[in-house]
């Protein structure tokens, strides 16, 4: 490596500088993929890679995302982003990666890129997580839909009564973790959900 590019004297020189240009530079890093221990190497080494020249690594960011808890997912955002990379080629793999509750919430950078690439795949998920404590999350994919159902949906939101909440709650469909449940019984309040709600009206009417 040294040799292609006098520059990186050291491991560290390649994890923490610009992404790898150097085809053969990339082929050695992956091909000592499998032998580095720290997840957090393996994600950074993943995010320098040209995934349009290196398709693969796609794959490989998918089975060390898999491996990992869903409080550990949320942190692994350079993993999501190397994922959704190569989001139009493998939507149904990719979109299992967020059909559980917890994974769900923990993988936010997953379910913005569906949004811009395939909202039609996201949406009945966006309504099915609102009947229960993710619906804080689901907020923001109302809005980027912008139909008139998800319109109505936000108007709603925007002037929800404790009591409805409360009945959203005690009636999910589906249950989350400890961690998660925790977690978002402090976030999904009646205040929260209408500032969030009406921020986005506005942003709708402008």
């Amino acid at each position: 490596i040294k040799k292609i590019d006098p520059s990186i004297t050291c491991f560290t020189d390649i994890e923490l500088g610009p992404k790898i240009k150097n085809d053969t530079i990339a082929r050695i890093v992956l091909k000592y993929y499998y032998r580095m221990e720290s997840c957090y190497t393996k994600e950074a080494i993943l995010r320098k890679i040209n995934a349009n020249k290196h398709p693969e690594i796609v794959e490989m960011a998918i089975e060390e995302y898999k491996a990992f808890s869903p409080f550990e997912k949320t942190y692994m955002t350079g993993l999501q982003e190397v994922i959704c990379n190569g989001i139009k080629n493998n939507t149904n793999s990719i979109m299992s990666l967020i059909n559980t509750p917890d994974d769900y919430a923990a993988g936010l950078i997953i379910r913005q890129t569906m949004i811009r690439v395939a909202p039609e795949i996201l949406k009945p998920l966006s309504y099915y997580y609102s009947r229960g404590l993710l619906l804080i999350e689901t907020i923001p994919e109302f809005y980027a839909y912008k139909d008139s159902e998800c319109v109505n949906k936000l108007l709603f939101l925007s002037t929800i009564s404790e009591n409805e909440l409360k009945e959203i709650i005690s009636n999910s469909p589906y249950k989350l973790c400890v961690t998660f449940m925790e977690k978002y019984l402090k976030q999904t309040t009646v205040s929260s959900i209408h500032s969030l709600s009406r921020l986005f009206l506005k942003k709708i009417k402008k």
